[in-house]
């Protein structure tokens, strides 16, 4: 028994950090570490060492990905309307975009919808339909969304329009009644579940078009870091692969007016703390389509006007995200909130979009589950943020008949959750 800094190996154990080490060419405490994060194998070590598109599982192993083949290829054959519809944050918009790029490349010219924060999440039928009227849609494919929305596709299923469902969130027990690509349905067969929306649009598009949609990578990369998905297993090879298409002579031209500056080399950091704020300021100020529209046009001068936009956005969300913090501070300390096991705190003019940024700070100084709402009508919307081993998930489930709804906000997490109760039942 051999114990490194703090930690018992066994003797089986020094023989594989050994061999990791040796065969991988890396030192003893690089192989030990990569034996802590569960990588016991050379062939295991060797794919985390070097992060590949080789390592990508095959498109179709997805069990419905066959039938979502021929349902779009039928789509293109009798030149049917297809929507695209997806949703307004980063990742939404990124799977949006690829699945836009792959079906173009593929035959189809399809049209694109995505909601503003204000419509709320998920499939929006009104939106849908406004459009079906006036230009008769044959199919709906879902990205980043529609899991959950088994009603409104019923809905849409009974007027003729069929629907796909691309999504990466946790599955109801109520599936919707269409053909599925979501890695975390129960009996699916693919191997790896912590695909960001845009990965899993990726794994559609690479289906249809093959090598080609890798030229797209860099979108997903940004959404799969935007999302906070793991980077494990096919995420890492993602993010590794996208990360080139950052690299000078590669960037686009839309990603280096939202940098200001490519000089320096672009890492997971840069994406996650650069890029995605720009990306995501777009819905929080209510703008979201602003950002799908610099994902898609051609126009360099509006792709700059546009990226313009964004950072102005930015700096205006930053600027909400300070005086709604400093209000409901305000709020929690003179209030008395600050006893409470759980604090509740709303105000009439804050805007929903930074609602999540506000809880996620308040959860940080007062260790504690924090929720925020704001007026929104007749209703209140909110967002919650909890510490870690208390999940706001199951609480919220306990009251969830005085909710009008709620829905995780990030597939991965138990403690980010999105609120929408009548008005009057929050606290202040």
């Amino acid at each position: 028994m051999q114990t490194i800094y703090g930690k018992q190996l066994t003797k089986e154990d020094v023989l594989t950090v050994n061999k990791i080490a040796s065969e991988c060419g890396i030192m003893f405490d690089t192989a030990r570490l990569l034996l802590y994060r569960n990588i016991d194998t050379v062939e295991k070590a060797k794919r985390f060492l070097n992060p590949s598109s080789r390592n990508f599982n095959d498109a179709l192993l997805f069990s419905k990905m066959k039938e979502v083949v021929e349902r779009i290829t039928l789509a293109k054959e009798r030149n049917q309307s297809v929507l695209i519809f997806g949703d307004y944050d980063a990742d939404g918009i990124c799977a949006t975009t690829v699945l836009y790029y792959c079906l173009k490349e593929y035959g189809i010219d399809a049209f694109t919808m995505i909601p503003e924060r204000e419509d709320g999440y998920g499939l929006n039928v009104d939106k849908v339909l406004r459009l079906h009227e006036k230009t008769p849609i044959d199919l709906v494919i879902t990205v980043d969304c529609g899991i959950s929305d088994k009603d409104k596709i019923d809905s849409l299923i009974k007027l003729g329009i069929d629907v796909i469902v691309t999504d990466h969130h946790e599955p109801p027990e109520d599936l919707p009644d269409c053909f599925i690509v979501n890695p975390k349905v129960k009996g699916e067969t693919y191997p790896f579940d912590g695909l960001s929306g845009a990965g899993v649009a990726y794994k559609v598009g690479y289906a249809l078009i093959g090598k080609n949609a890798n030229k797209l990578l860099d979108f997903v990369a940004l959404s799969t870091v935007a999302d906070s998905m793991p980077l494990i297993d096919e995420n890492r090879d993602i993010v590794s692969e996208g990360l080139k298409l950052f690299s000078n002579g590669k960037i686009r031209p839309l990603f280096k007016y939202l940098l200001n500056d490519d000089r320096k080399p672009i890492t997971s950091q840069t994406l996650a703390y650069q890029i995605a704020p720009r990306v995501n300021a777009g819905g929080r100020m209510g703008d979201a389509y602003s950002v799908l529209k610099l994902f898609t046009t051609q126009d360099e001068q509006e792709m700059f006007n546009l990226a313009v936009l964004l950072n102005n956005y930015n700096m205006m969300r930053q600027e909400e995200s300070e005086r709604v913090y400093n209000q409901a501070k305000a709020i929690i300390n003179t209030k008395g909130h600050v006893e409470n096991p759980i604090i509740c705190v709303k105000g009439d003019d804050w805007s929903s979009g930074v609602l999540g940024i506000v809880s996620a700070k308040l959860v940080e100084e007062y260790n504690r589950p924090v929720m925020v709402f704001a007026s929104h009508g007749d209703f209140l919307k909110g967002s919650a943020r909890t510490v870690d081993l208390i999940n706001i998930h199951a609480i919220l489930s306990e009251v969830q008949d005085k909710l009008l709804g709620f829905a995780l906000s990030n597939p991965q997490e138990k403690n980010q959750a999105l609120v929408t109760e009548e008005r009057g039942k929050g606290g202040n």
